[in-house]
């Protein structure tokens, strides 16, 4: 979670990010955990990262209401098309 929060780039980071974010998937979490892992998929959303399915998939398992009011915030005030569209998809995989 520590590695995700401090978003490092370099070759194959967003390959490990993915991996990471598969793993945390089914691991067992404290509501700590969840909380700072909700913040980095926003911040994601935020940063203008690709989409990475394995995020989403991710927050489809760590949601909650407050977490997902934020993400249709984003999607209802936000003027940055490409930060919309991610917020999206991740909002779509959430609730499928």
């Amino acid at each position: 979670i520590e590695f995700l929060k401090a978003d490092p780039y370099y070759h194959r980071s967003g390959y490990n990010k993915q991996k990471i974010a598969h793993l945390l998937k089914n691991a067992p979490l404290t509501k700590e955990q969840i909380k700072d892992l909700q913040e980095f998929l926003l911040k994601s959303i935020k940063n203008k990262q690709f989409f990475c399915q394995e995020y989403a998939r991710l927050a489809r398992q760590i949601q909650d209401p407050s977490f997902k009011a934020e993400i249709e915030a984003l999607i209802n005030h936000s003027s940055d098309a490409h930060e919309v569209g991610t917020a999206q998809k991740m909002l779509s995989v959430m609730n499928s």
